[in-house]
C-alpha cells in the first residue's frame, strides 16, 4: 500500500470522513489527497499529526507500525516521501543532518546582522550628539529649549 492508499484507509475507515472532509480540516486544497504521488511535505504531515493525534506517522509514511517519528525538530524543508523513507538510514540521517546545520549557519548569519544594526545604531545615536554639541558649541546658535528634546527624542531612539 502506498502512502497515499494509507491514508484513505486511514480517512474512510478509522475516521468516517471523506477525502474533502480531511483536506479541509487540515488546511489544504481540495483534490490534494488524490494528487499525493510518492509523499507528503514535511508541512502538511505535521499538520496531519497536529489534527489526528491517533494516527501513527511512522505507518503512514513506512506501513509499519513502530514508535513515532519525532516531527518537533525535523526540518520542514525535507520532504518525507518514499524517495526518503526508501533511503538507507546512513544517508536519511546526512541529509537531515545536512539540513540541520544549513538551518543553523542562516540563524547565525541572522543574528550578525541584528548585531551589526545594533552597532550602527550605537553610532547613529553618537553622531546625534555630536551633531547637537556642534550646532549648540561652535555655530552659537540659539537652540529653543523644545528642539534640543526633539533632538534628544530621536538620539534616544536610536540608542534603544
Amino acid at each position: 500500500m502506498s502512502i497515499k492508499e494509507r491514508l484513505k484507509f486511514y480517512i474512510k475507515s478509522k475516521k468516517g470522513l471523506t477525502n474533502h472532509a480531511f483536506e479541509k480540516s487540515i488546511g489544504v486544497s481540495n483534490g490534494y489527497i488524490n494528487s499525493i504521488s510518492k509523499g507528503i511535505g514535511g508541512i502538511y504531515l505535521e499538520r496531519i499529526r497536529e489534527k489526528y493525534k491517533d494516527l501513527d506517522i511512522n505507518w503512514l509514511l513506512t506501513g509499519e507500525e513502530v514508535s513515532k517519528i519525532n516531527l518537533e525538530e525535523f526540518p520542514k524543508n525535507i520532504s518525507l516521501n518514499d524517495d526518503f523513507i526508501n533511503l538507507p538510514i546512513e544517508e536519511k540521517l546526512n541529509k537531515i543532518y545536512f539540513e540541520l546545520q544549513e538551518n543553523k549557519k542562516s540563524n547565525e548569519e541572522i543574528v550578525e546582522q541584528n548585531d551589526r544594526i545594533i552597532e550602527n545604531q550605537k553610532l547613529m545615536a553618537v553622531m546625534i550628539d555630536i551633531l547637537m554639541e556642534t550646532v549648540v558649541d561652535h555655530f552659537e546658535i540659539e537652540v529653543e529649549n523644545k528642539k534640543v528634546k526633539q533632538l534628544e527624542k530621536i538620539k534616544d531612539t536610536f540608542s534603544n
